[in-house]
Formats: C-alpha cells, structure tokens, sequence
C-alpha cells in the first residue's frame, strides 16, 4: 500500500469544480450517490450535514465513507485544499465531486 506523507491543515489548493456550497446542495438532493475517487477510482458515498460537536460543532459538513465506515470529512474552510482540519487527505474525494 502507498502511504503519502503526513502534511500541514489545509496543505496546497485544488481546483474542484463545485463550490463547497453547490457541492452540499447536490449531496442532499441525491442521498445514497455512489461517487468514485479521482486517481484510482474507489467508490464512496458523500453525507451532507452539520457538525455536532467539537470546533466545527453547527458547521455545515460532507463526510465521506467507504463501506459505511467514515474515511473523511470535509469542511467549507478545507474545501479548496488537498487536506482537512485534521490532516487527512480530502483532495481525492473533492475532485470526484
């Protein structure tokens, strides 16, 4: 397995091609998509929500899962970056978007 190395919140830009506001918009219109990732195309699906806890607690979130088990999340603020608030790497799943 290929391991990337750990980096900084909210490391470089990318470019998506939705807003984080239009990309939350099409999430909640279309609950259960299955999305697949830009690279090696593994398939997911994308919750759009609010944050109930923690720094981010009533923020607007999309969290993505593989096999129902949470591998991300994303916040406005992470949006247009290659990782999250907490480093992991969000950048694969934007661009599917």
């Amino acid at each position: 397995m290929v391991t990337k190395p750990s980096q900084p919140v909210h490391f470089d830009q990318t470019q998506p091609r939705l807003t984080f506001t239009a990309a939350y918009k099409a999430i909640t219109s279309s609950p259960g998509r299955v999305y697949y990732t830009v690279g090696n195309g593994a398939a997911f699906t994308a919750t759009a929500q609010s944050a109930v806890r923690g720094a981010h607690a009533g923020d607007k979130v999309i969290v993505f899962r593989k096999d129902g088990k949470e591998r991300a999340r994303v916040y406005k603020c992470c949006w247009e970056h290659r990782t999250n608030c907490n480093r992991t790497y969000v950048d694969c799943y934007v661009l599917a978007l």
